[in-house]
């Protein structure tokens, strides 16, 4: 009796998903206005459809967040999923026009799929990529969009790519759709933005967030690097908005990553802002950094995000502090009243920043007679813009990465750029422009060494490090001939974070007889600029410094009382710590 019960129940769910394909279909039908003549409207409604379906053409059905339908189970512990698969087949035997996606998240919907390879219509090649559905990506195209290619970008002016219902649009589709049907509110979509990156809506102070919102927040803007093999990535992919770029064999492994897209970096600055005073020029109260770099130092002690050899991720969040904090300040100083969510469209979303003003946040007070002096060659002349980091994934065969055409793309779209590894003399770039549509960048370098001695004023310390952050080393002689055809000068400007320095000073790197980092002559220098330690910015109060510093010496180190009770070398029930005690131990055996 009950089992009779249980597939009554079963087929009652598999009707249900028959009956709701075939009112998706019958949905679709009516929305493109297709007339009935008066003998279809008294057919059957699978007969109707049918009909329809064959004079339409085909009807592609999306299923999204499928993976929920496996924790639902029938009576008989018949999942929905399963229900919803015979439904399938049984809708699939009255209308073969019609073709079904499934979409999912959740790791035991991706068992459910076959392998490539048993695709009848998969021809493997000797590049087999079976591994990697589509390729790392910077500022790319976002399925192939036209909106968000380099040359839609390029035939528009910085301040109109800069407005809000054009600069929220770039990224997935999905933010242009809701633009459309909310009658352009960008309002809304920042809203919206801010909701689906912290899956909750109910946040409105830090102290709310948990640690994988903590991590989303930092890695839609810092460009932080999650391990593969751990839950987090998954989290972020299901949860959080972040972007699966590779796939594992085993389809259990997940490369994350979180492409340019600026409406999800502005979603995350208030958070950044939290406690900021526009008018003193301080931060205060318990802000969104004192609950997340606790909690990211617990995803360096597990291993889900590296810390990185140098610091970088603790540069590029002192960036983005910087550049939060100068565009708040240049809004305030040039009563410029527009908002990230102001519903005039043609006011800007984000504010250009002089650049002398944004590494004027880097000086501490001591130093502030000395800043002007800093910034006086004409390299600092431009303006800066960005809203977040994105990595510069190198090409396969490819010589050219850094050119003209990337820096205006990534200054339409805000972004930072980290060069691609094993780049020589520089860790990121940020673009500077110059004029209406000419850009040079700011070379930036990372160093964490305890034991820096970088004295901005000692020419030992120049001619070893600083001479190597100019264009004419850093880029290839390919890109180095694209700038000179867009004649662009290399006379760049750069800094160095030193931040595992103990000095206590600014700088620039150069002596009064050394023609350090000349680019063309000895007469032209190429400014360099050097902050050292931590204790340099007043980007945030007195305990986020004592955190950050705390995760710049972090390392992760063995306990003491592992180290000695881990064995080496096993004899028997006997073991020994070190070699010489195993040889010790063996040569008393022979003897």
């Amino acid at each position: 009796m009950q089992a009779g019960l249980a597939q009554k129940e079963t087929k009652i769910v598999q009707s249900a998903f028959v009956n709701l394909f075939r009112s998706a279909v019958e949905s679709v039908e009516e929305a493109t206005s297709f007339e009935l003549k008066d003998s279809e409207l008294t057919q059957s409604s699978t007969k109707r459809t049918r009909t329809q379906a064959e004079s339409n053409g085909s009807v592609l059905i999306v299923i999204d967040e499928a993976s929920e339908l496996l924790q639902r189970l029938t009576n008989d512990d018949i999942s929905f999923f399963r229900c919803m698969r015979k439904a399938m087949v049984e809708y699939k035997s009255v209308n073969d026009k019609c073709f079904f996606v499934i979409l999912g998240t959740f790791s035991s919907l991706t068992q459910t799929i076959p392998h490539r390879r048993l695709d009848a219509s998969y021809k493997p090649t000797a590049d087999d990529d079976a591994r990697e559905p589509m390729s790392t990506y910077l500022l790319h195209h976002t399925l192939g969009l036209p909106w968000n290619s380099c040359e839609k970008l390029l035939g528009m002016s910085c301040e109109e790519c800069h407005q809000p219902v054009n600069l929220f649009s770039m990224g997935r589709p999905l933010w242009k759709a809701y633009l459309s049907n909310e009658g352009g509110s960008t309002s809304f979509l920042l809203d919206l933005a801010t909701k689906k990156l912290l899956l909750d809506s109910k946040i409105t102070e830090s102290k709310d967030l948990n640690a994988s919102q903590i991590l989303a927040l930092f890695a839609c803007r810092v460009c932080l690097t999650i391990s593969p093999i751990s839950m987090v990535a998954s989290t972020l992919v299901s949860s959080h908005m972040g972007t699966a770029v590779k796939l594992s064999e085993s389809r259990e492994d997940l490369v994350v990553s979180y492409p340019s897209e600026p409406i999800l970096s502005i979603a995350a600055k208030p958070y950044y802002l939290e406690g900021y005073d526009v008018k003193t020029d301080t931060t205060s109260g318990i802000g969104f950094l004192h609950k997340g770099l606790p909690t990211l130092k617990q995803y360096f002690l597990s291993g889900a995000v590296p810390k990185g050899h140098r610091g970088e991720f603790i540069v590029r969040l002192l960036n983005i502090l910087a550049m939060d904090r100068a565009m708040v300040r240049t809004k305030t100083e040039s009563k410029v009243s527009a908002s990230e969510g102001s519903e005039d469209q043609h006011r800007p979303a984000v504010v250009e920043v002089k650049l002398r003003t944004f590494l004027s946040e880097f000086v501490r007070g001591t130093d502030q007679k000395q800043s002007q002096d800093l910034f006086q060659a004409s390299a600092f002349d431009g303006v800066v813009c960005f809203t977040h980091f994105v990595y510069l994934s190198r090409s396969k065969g490819s010589d050219k990465l850094i050119t003209p055409d990337l820096l205006r793309c990534a200054y339409r779209r805000t972004a930072a750029i980290v060069v691609d590894d094993g780049r020589k003399g520089i860790d990121w770039l940020i673009p500077v422009r110059l004029g209406s549509d000419k850009f040079t960048a700011l070379a930036g370098q990372d160093k964490n060494r305890i034991g820096d001695s970088l004295h901005t004023f000692q020419p030992l310390s120049n001619a070893a490090t600083h001479h190597k952050i100019t264009p004419l080393y850093f880029l290839t002689e390919a890109e180095q001939e694209e700038f000179r055809r867009a004649e662009v000068a290399f006379d760049w400007p750069a800094v160095v974070f030193a931040i595992g320095g103990n000095e206590m000073e600014s700088g620039l790197a150069q002596s009064g007889d050394m023609a350090l980092r000349s680019c063309i002559s000895n007469e032209e220098r190429a400014p360099c600029v050097i902050f050292t330690g931590l204790g340099y910015t007043k980007l945030m109060d007195d305990d986020c410094n004592t955190l950050l510093t705390e995760l710049r010496d972090f390392v992760i180190e063995v306990p003491e009382h592992y180290r000695q009770n881990a064995p080496l070398t096993f004899f028997g029930d006997r073991y020994c710590s070190t070699v010489s005690e195993a040889m010790a131990v063996d040569e008393a055996e022979e003897s």
